[in-house]
């Protein structure tokens, strides 16, 4: 990919991403004074136990869907992947219907109820989001991608605006979600349609055998995704049960907030950084780490050290001052995701070079901190997240030097020379 492409694509999924962000965003003046706190809270869990689930609901296959040479296994990839997504969701269906209202009371939401009867189904649709994302990422498709981010975010926000005018509450946040992801997932379906004369359905011996090819996905990368997932919104499940909904409520909002430009950006980075990763010849890998580390560190000190200093007032003046404890969060939460803005397309190279335990040893010791400081800490809010941030600032660091290290390992590879004996 050269230069010139690389900025083309990166571009063409800033510029719908930008419009997707600023949506929720500039929606968010008017919710936030539509919806409480304790709504955003109860949104938050939901949104939690859904996301859980839906990052391994295709056993990390959609994943690999961008690695095959030839696009015939990809799709057959892709027929496995949502195979594994609809069994997936019929189990979740099944448990959530038997156990949705003790799980809801465990979170201290009872009114959660109703909608964890419906996980199965947000989570097959979120799950085949993911593999039409990736099939579009493989073919470069980066308009579709933007297009499907944008519909789902009018979507979302249109819905929950006119739910928060008729006093819907909590149902009309979760809701609305639930029709942007279908608004999203109708476009990325209707452009990722089989050519006519494509296999739409593959044989038993050729599901097994990509299963078997691609096992690295769910042995190594899924239990590394999984905690990851279990990571944040465990954090947000802890936070609801320790210091209760309503500032749960202030801790989503300052998440999404401050996410906003960071998923901005490095959402467009990460998967053309992945695309490029996926394509790079060994000797090159440990190169493109540093560009790729360099350049977001570079992108990212100005918006959020701007961030730091004036996140309180601006949440308080934007979104009302019911909000300004969200800005401080915010604004404690800048070292952690500052370097996250740096690591996040990093993952990728440890799915290229075939070094998943790595990553997953990394993400057991990730997901670790956080949990245990929120449950070992007795502290206020402001301080257990000033700690948490601290740490995972610390850890994402290491995490750099762990992926300069695989890349660098791997381009050595390439230069030793073969045992005597070997052609």
């Amino acid at each position: 990919m050269s230069e010139h492409e690389f900025v083309r694509h990166f571009l063409t999924l800033l510029s719908g991403s930008a419009i997707a962000q600023a949506i929720p965003i500039a929606a968010s003046v008017v919710l936030t004074r539509l919806y409480s706190p304790a709504d955003y809270g109860v949104l938050a869990l939901y949104t939690s136990v859904i996301t859980a689930v839906v990052t391994i609901a295709a056993w990390r296959y959609d994943v690999a869907i961008v690695l095959p040479r030839t696009d015939a296994e990809a799709r057959a990839l892709m027929r496995l992947a949502s195979r594994l997504v609809t069994a997936t969701a019929a189990v979740v269906t099944v448990l959530m219907v038997a156990l949705g209202g003790h799980v809801a009371e465990w979170l201290g939401a009872p009114g959660l109820a109703p909608w964890l009867y419906v996980a199965g189904l947000n989570i097959w649709i979120l799950g085949q989001t993911q593999i039409y994302i990736s099939w579009l990422n493989r073919r470069k498709s980066y308009a579709t991608m933007s297009g499907s981010r944008l519909l789902q975010s009018a979507g979302t926000s249109g819905t929950q605006l006119a739910a928060g005018f008729a006093r819907a509450g909590t149902p009309g946040l979760i809701g609305g979600t639930f029709v942007g992801q279908i608004i999203g997932l109708a476009l990325l379906a209707r452009r990722s349609r089989p050519e006519p004369g494509e296999p739409r359905r593959g044989t038993r011996a050729e599901t097994t055998g990509l299963a078997r090819k691609y096992w690295r996905m769910p042995v190594l990368n899924g239990p590394t995704a999984l905690i990851d997932a279990f990571r944040l919104n465990g954090i947000n499940i802890l936070i609801g049960r320790v210091f209760g909904n309503a500032l749960l409520g202030q801790f989503s909002l300052a998440w999404r907030t401050v996410q906003a430009p960071l998923t901005l950006v490095n959402g467009a980075l990460s998967q053309i950084y992945y695309q490029k990763f996926a394509t790079t010849e060994r000797g090159g890998m440990g190169t493109l780490t540093v560009w790729c580390v360099t350049r977001s560190a570079a992108f990212g000190v100005v918006p959020f050290a701007a961030l730091f200093f004036v996140a309180e007032p601006a949440f308080g003046f934007v979104f009302g001052e019911q909000w300004r404890v969200a800005g401080r969060l915010a604004e404690l939460l800048v070292p952690w995701l500052y370097l996250n803005f740096i690591t996040s397309p990093l993952s990728t190279v440890f799915l290229v070079v075939e070094r998943q335990a790595v990553s997953l040893v990394f993400s057991v010791a990730y997901m670790a901190a956080p949990l245990l400081t929120l449950l070992l800490v007795d502290a206020s809010l402001e301080r257990v997240v000033l700690l948490i941030s601290l740490e995972m600032a610390a850890l994402l660091v290491v995490f750099i030097g762990l992926a300069l290290w695989v890349a660098r390992d791997w381009d050595r590879r390439a230069s030793r020379p073969a045992p005597a004996g070997v052609v």
